[in-house]
Order: structure tokens, then C-alpha cells, then sequence
């Protein structure tokens, strides 16, 4: 039977559901202090305390109330570090409250115990008695005597190579177990002293690699910094700090420099010269100079067609000859500067008379001695060249390449010169040009550096990659530069100048004095644009930072300039005669500075004395880049051996040309002459 509903539970359901959701005690809508629920900001609300507790608050036990405001009261906790009284479970003391604890609980024969503040046993007063059998707390150990040697010393502490245990103190010896233990150094089980052992105590290595002291008779070839007398030089190299190998069984020579792999000979009957020499970006070796007569220099005969003809050879890295060329005429030439460009061509500049032909057009002279600049392959051919002169005199002296192959060419001139752009005009004597040529030999810019006086010279030239240009050499009376004059002491002074790329001079200085001539001869720079010079000096020159009283009539000059012309360091070398000074310098990517030169006699090189063998010797310096000395060597002779020119690369290769009489020794190799001046070439790295 179907039941119709009551009308009053639609009605039921509906009041049921409206107070459902109206009641819901989980749910704040505004935060009220003493609702019985915790809101931020307070901390309680009635029995709600959150993580607080009596213990949170430093006391050991009792209960936290709550104010009428929501903040904790502490009335109902008791007992807390501080309050006088110790509690067993949570302090050793307080206050004066010791619970019955004296100092000789604890080991000591008397004192006053204390308590800190953080409630804890202060035995800062206590006194201990070594020897009495019992170990105190300041002790180590306590084996009922003060007798050393027995494992516990005299003031009750362990004594190395010994473990002491228990009350009193049981001490048995542990070196000699084999394992390392207190104060052991060592430990080997065996403690004899022997070669690489230990010694018996267990507190120091015996005798071994490492101690410095070299022991030939247990196969150490060097221990330490005794290298049995081995040098860089005797191994081979110009010089360089040598070292041991932490084996004992080789020497360390990665910091040695400049071994002399190979060097070679090459001359007539007559004189011959190596001139100029450089190393291209692959590591070969081009060398220049003049011949007479007929020379090889390792493949086909070369026979001179004048007084004096050009040569250039090229070797490997190994000293292999690669080929070797004549350039000339009847008439006679001169070759002053080479250099390679980035692809290996090369650029070579000097001075002729009538006419040369280097393997493209005929050179004419204007009637008098005129400078050329060419340009070769890497095989030597001809790729562009150019005279410059009119009926008087010049000369190409230098040769460089800038970072985008851009040639800069130096040289000195008397009249008028055209060098690609415009007409320059000489003084009342010798001026110097500087002239710079796109890689295809078009004309880019020129200046002059234009003296009163009669000599003026460039003798070294270089660029930094930015394109900024060095030059130096030597002048008489007054050198402008920028309408700017520098003015000699007297005789020939050294200049050194920086121009931009665009040839401005940015600074200019001068070195010199009225006693003797003197001049730069060679010029470098480094990745921070510090200048390095070297050549030759008087008596009494001011480098920058005083006076250098020097050795005699002329001597050898090392001089570091900073980016703007300032003295960094200068050196003074030589002996008692006429040096021939300095020739190359050069810098290493490590910041090593290289030097070569001329001298005779007996030369102090920062205090080390080089005699010469013969008329001239030549040797080879280096400094680092505070100019502090790191070796010297000599090289020549009982003849006339002088050295022309250096050339290195960044990682610290050397190669060096020049001339030599009779015969000498460089590294493995002995050249002898077969006239009167032949040839030289030798290769270091």
C-alpha cells in the first residue's frame, strides 16, 4: 500500500541542513585573545601553549599558565640552574650546592671545587699530586712514580711511542708496532734507522730521499737542492734553475731554457756574415746576410756575382735544410732586416747602389745607395718589392709585421725620400723614416723623425698588437718627433719612442751622456705593452733612476720601460775595454727577458765574470721580469766571433746568427771556419 509522506519532514530536513552549516568550530573568522585557539601573536591562548613549556623556559619542572592577554606565566614552574639548589638529574651543582662532591673525588689530593654557571664542576682550583696513583683529570696518566723513560713522564703525560691505560696507569710501548699511535711520526714494525726506515724512537725518518742530503750509494742521482753539481748548463741549456724530482732518481729540468739543439757553418775563403735571422709561426729558422765567392749552406753551391750578394737560407726546427738562395747583382747590397708575416712569407729590407733584382722587376737606384723593401713566399719567391731614394743616401734598416700582416719599415735617409705617399726631406744630415704597407705592399702611411744633427740611426723596431710601433736607435744634436725636440748630451744619445698606429708619437725618450756615443740597438715589447731595450752606453748614463757608474768606455745596457715610458729597471754590463753592447732582446711567454750582445775582456754580468776567449766573444743573458738575473754564457773563440742578431718565439725559442773566425763550441757542435769570417747559426729551446 502506498503511504503518503508527512507533511512536516520536508520541513524537518531543511532546519536539519541550515544548522549544519552554520555550525563549525574549526573555522576562525577573526582572531580573538582567549578563544582557546592559539593565532599568530600569541603565546597561549587558555590551555593551548603550543611547543611551550616550564623546560622551554629553562625550569626543570611545574606548569605554564596563561594571562587574560595570551602570555605565558612561569609562577607554577620550579627549579632552574641558578636557583641554589642542585638537582641530580639535570646539574652537577649550583651555586654553592656541591651535593657533597669535594676535589678529591675526583682524583685530586685537596683544593676547592667549584661550580660554573652553567651549573657544571669547576676543578680550575682542585690540586693533583703526579704519582699518586690516581689519574686526575689534568693528567694523562699516573703510574705511581715520576720517573721518565717508563711510559709516564715526570709530570704524569704520556710519553711518545707509549699507551697508557687504567688507575694507576699500566704504560706499554708502541713503537715498533707497526702502527702509527700518539706522537709516532713513523712506524715501520722494524724502527732500525735504515735507508727509508725509522728511526728507533718512532719520532723521525731515518736517512732517505727527501732529507737533502744525497746519497749516490742508495742510487740517488740528487735529493733536495743537492744536484750532485748538476746545472741547467751542464745538462745542456743556457741556464735556468735546476731541481730534483721528489724520486730522487732524475733531475728536474723543466725550468731550464734555451738547450742549443743545432747549430751550422757556413762561409768562403772570404768574409762572409749572417745578418739577420727569424723564426715564422711553424718554428723554421730564416736566415740572411752576405756572401763572397761560393757558399752552401746546405743544398746547391751559391756563387756571388759582385763584391758582396744577399743570401737567405731556411731550416727546419730540427736544423734541416729546406733551400737557400742568391739575391744580388755586380753591383753591392746590403740586407739589414728580415721578418715573417703570419702565413710564412717573408719581408726583408737593406739598402743597394745601381741596380737589384730580387726575382721580379728591376730595382734602380737614383744614383746613389737607395733602401729596398721586398716581400718573398716561403719558398723564397718574389711576391712584391720597392726601392725608395733619390741621388744621395738610403738605407732600409728594419723590418716588422703587425698582427694583420701590415709591414712597418724603418730605415735612415740623407735628401729627400719618397716612401709610397709623400715626399720627405732630410735635416742638415742622416734622418730616419719609418714607412708602413698594407699586406699587398700598397702604401699606408709615413713619417720622419727629423734630427739637427749629423747621425741619426734606427737600429731596432717592433709592434705590439694593437699596432702601436717601437723604434730606437741613436742621434746627434736634436730629434723632433711631433714638433717635440729631444736634445743630446753632446755625442750620439739613445732614443726610444712609441708612435701609434697612425704614427702620432705617444711618448719619446732619451738616454746618454757627453763621454762616449751611445745607442739602442734592439727593441721588444710584452703583452702589457712594457718595453724592453738594449745596446750600448758610455759612462755615467741616467737611465731613469740614477746614474749607472757602468765599466768602461762603452758597455752593455738592459733597460724595462713601463706602457707610458716610464723606468721599471735598468742593468749595466761589460768590462774594462770597449764592449761591443747588446744586439737582441726578446721576451718569453713565462716573462723571462732575453739579451745577447758583443764584449771583450773579462765582463761582469751581474756579478758573474765572463772572460773572453778571443778579440770578441758574445754571449746570452736572461732576466726575470724584475730584471733579477737568471743566467749568463758566453760563446766564442780565439778569433773575432760576434753575434748580429737574435730572433725567439713566445714559447722561448731562440735562434742567433752572426760571424766567427778560427773556430768555437756551441752546445754539442764545433764550427770551424774555412776563411777568414764564415757564417753562424745555432737554434736553443
Amino acid at each position: 500500500m502506498f503511504t503518503r509522506p508527512a507533511p512536516y519532514l520536508p520541513l524537518f530536513f531543511l532546519l536539519l541542513s541550515g544548522a549544519l552549516s552554520a555550525c563549525d568550530s574549526k573555522v576562525k573568522v577573526t582572531d580573538s585573545c582567549g578563544d582557546g585557539v592559539l593565532d599568530p601573536g600569541e603565546q597561549c591562548d587558555k590551555n593551548d601553549f603550543g611547543p611551550l613549556t616550564c623546560g622551554t623556559e629553562g625550569f626543570y619542572t611545574g606548569n605554564l599558565a596563561c594571562a587574560s592577554d595570551c602570555t605565558i606565566i612561569t609562577t607554577g614552574c620550579s627549579l632552574t640552574c641558578g636557583d641554589g639548589l642542585a638537582q641530580v638529574d639535570h646539574e652537577d651543582c649550583d651555586t654553592n650546592d656541591l651535593q657533597g662532591w669535594t676535589c678529591t673525588d675526583f682524583g685530586f689530593i685537596g683544593g676547592a671545587l667549584g661550580c660554573s654557571a652553567a651549573c657544571e664542576f669547576d676543578y680550575a682550583d682542585c690540586e693533583a699530586v703526579c704519582g699518586d696513583g690516581m689519574v686526575a683529570l689534568n693528567e694523562g696518566c699516573d703510574d705511581t712514580n715520576r720517573t721518565a723513560g717508563d711510559g709516564c713522564d715526570a709530570g704524569c703525560a704520556v710519553e711518545p711511542g707509549w699507551e697508557c691505560v687504567g688507575t694507576p696507569s699500566v704504560c706499554t710501548p708502541t713503537c715498533g708496532d707497526g702502527q702509527l699511535l700518539g706522537d709516532e711520526v713513523c712506524d715501520d714494525g722494524v724502527n732500525d734507522g735504515s735507508y727509508g726506515g725509522c728511526m728507533s724512537d718512532c719520532l723521525a725518518w731515518g736517512p732517505g730521499c727527501g732529507d737533502g742530503i744525497l746519497q749516490a750509494e742508495q742510487g740517488e742521482l740528487c735529493d733536495g737542492a743537492d744536484t750532485a753539481g748538476e746545472t741547467c748548463a751542464t745538462n745542456g741549456f743556457l741556464g735556468g734553475p735546476i731541481a730534483c724530482w721528489d724520486t730522487c732518481d732524475q733531475l728536474d729540468l723543466t725550468r731550464c731554457a734555451g738547450r742549443a739543439d743545432w747549430s751550422i757553418r757556413a762561409g768562403s775563403t772570404t768574409n762572409d756574415q749572417g745578418s739577420v735571422v727569424a723564426i715564422d709561426a711553424t718554428g723554421n729558422v730564416i736566415v740572411g746576410g752576405i756572401f763572397r765567392g761560393t757558399v752552401n749552406f746546405g743544398g746547391q753551391d751559391l756563387t756571388s756575382q759582385g763584391a758582396s750578394d744577399i743570401f737567405i737560407a731556411k731550416y727546419d726546427a730540427t736544423g734541416a735544410h729546406i733551400w737557400s738562395r742568391r739575391y744580388g747583382s755586380p753591383d753591392g747590397e746590403i740586407l739589414n732586416g728580415l721578418t715573417t708575416d703570419s702565413a710564412g712569407n717573408i719581408l726583408i729590407a737593406g739598402g743597394f747602389s745601381m741596380t737589384l733584382n730580387l726575382g721580379g722587376q728591376d730595382l734602380v737606384s737614383g744614383g746613389g745607395f737607395d733602401a729596398y723593401l721586398a716581400k718573398l713566399t716561403p719558398a723564397g719567391d718574389h711576391v712584391w718589392s720597392k726601392r725608395s731614394g733619390d741621388g744621395t743616401y738610403q738605407e732600409g734598416m728594419r723590418v716588422t709585421v703587425d698582427v694583420g700582416d701590415r709591414v712597418t719599415f724603418a730605415g735612415v735617409f740623407e735628401g729627400n725620400i719618397n716612401l709610397g705617399g709623400t715626399y720627405h726631406s732630410s735635416g742638415s744630415g742622416r734622418d730616419v723614416f719609418l714607412a708602413q704597407y698594407n699586406a699587398d705592399g700598397t702604401f699606408r702611411i709615413s713619417t720622419t723623425l727629423s734630427g739637427g744633427g749629423v747621425l741619426d740611426t734606427v737600429r731596432g723596431l717592433a709592434v705590439d698588437p694593437s699596432g702601436n710601433i717601437y723604434a730606437t736607435g741613436g742621434f746627434s744634436g736634436t730629434l723632433y718627433y711631433n714638433s717635440q725636440p729631444l736634445v743630446s748630451a753632446g755625442m750620439i744619445d739613445i732614443y726610444v719612442i712609441k708612435l701609434n698606429s697612425v704614427m702620432t708619437p705617444t711618448w719619446a725618450k732619451r738616454y746618454g751622456s757627453s763621454a762616449a756615443d751611445d745607442e739602442g740597438a734592439a727593441v721588444a715589447v710584452d703583452s702589457l705593452q712594457n718595453v724592453y731595450v738594449t745596446g750600448k752606453a758610455g759612462q755615467a748614463v741616467d737611465f731613469g733612476v740614477g746614474a749607472e757608474a757602468g765599466f768602461g768606455s762603452q758597455d752593455i745596457f738592459m733597460l724595462k720601460l713601463d706602457s707610458a715610458g716610464n723606468t721599471v729597471w735598468s742593468r749595466v754590463s761589460g768590462s774594462a775595454d770597449s764592449d761591443g753592447g747588446g744586439i737582441g732582446v726578446g721576451v718569453d711567454a713565462d716573462g723571462r727577458v732575453w739579451f745577447s750582445g758583443n764584449f771583450t775582456g773579462a765582463a761582469n754580468f751581474f756579478g758573474t765574470i765572463l772572460t773572453g776567449q778571443g778579440i770578441a766573444d758574445f754571449y746570452i743573458a736572461a732576466t726575470d721580469a724584475a730584471g733579477n738575473p737568471d743566467f749568463v754564457q758566453r760563446f766564442g773563440g780565439t778569433g773575432d766571433d760576434t753575434i748580429k742578431s737574435m730572433a725567439m718565439t713566445p714559447a722561448g725559442a731562440l735562434a742567433i746568427t752572426g760571424e766567427f773566425q778560427s773556430s768555437m763550441t756551441i752546445g754539442d757542435d764545433t764550427l770551424i771556419s774555412s776563411g777568414a769570417y764564415d757564417v753562424f747559426l745555432a737554434y736553443f729551446q
